[in-house]
């Protein structure tokens, strides 16, 4: 398992050589044609000139590498996008049987406790506690003192309705 590892690292960094390699062979050619080689001083020019061809064929060899790797791993390849295309297709044909409703997702289910519920303002619906946005309908909650502060004007509100009532039940 870790040769596979070291394996995938040295190949990532054989490719990242490989694309460095080409960049810099076509920054050196565009550096060494025409005129611009005539116009350069002569030890610079001497310079690019010899790494052109170094760096040119450096990158051709490991272009090279990837091209017969390409061609010793194509089975292995084309056998791997087998199984994805397979798996791709199963997952299509899964969600296809699958009635609309059951693909969206629903919002989380919720404990029906005092401590860990607060209603949302806008939807009505319960919400878990601390959650900055009701899960149903987006809203943004209000802070946890606003929200206590709210049920406890339910409360008080409900209590004064019941005295109210029973007020006029008396009268």
């Amino acid at each position: 398992m870790k040769t596979q590892k070291h394996i995938k690292i040295i190949l990532i960094i054989i490719a990242a050589l490989t694309v460095a390699a080409a960049i810099t062979a076509i920054v050196m050619l565009n550096a060494v044609s025409g005129d611009n080689l005539l116009y350069m001083d002569s030890n610079r020019g001497n310079i690019y000139a010899l790494s052109y061809r170094w760096v040119s064929l450096a990158s051709g060899i490991l272009i090279l590498f990837w091209v017969i790797m390409g061609i010793y791993k194509r089975a292995f390849i084309i056998e791997e996008y087998k199984k994805f295309r397979v798996r791709l297709e199963e997952q299509k044909q899964y969600r296809a049987m699958l009635p609309v409703e059951s693909v969206i997702e629903e919002p989380p289910k919720i404990e029906k406790t005092e401590k860990n519920v607060v209603f949302c303002t806008n939807c009505g619906k319960p919400r878990p506690r601390g959650k900055p946005f009701c899960p149903f309908c987006g809203t943004p909650a209000k802070s946890v003192k606003e929200a206590e502060v709210t049920e406890k004007t339910d409360e008080i509100n409900e209590t004064e309705t019941q005295t109210e009532n029973r007020i006029d039940d008396l009268l």
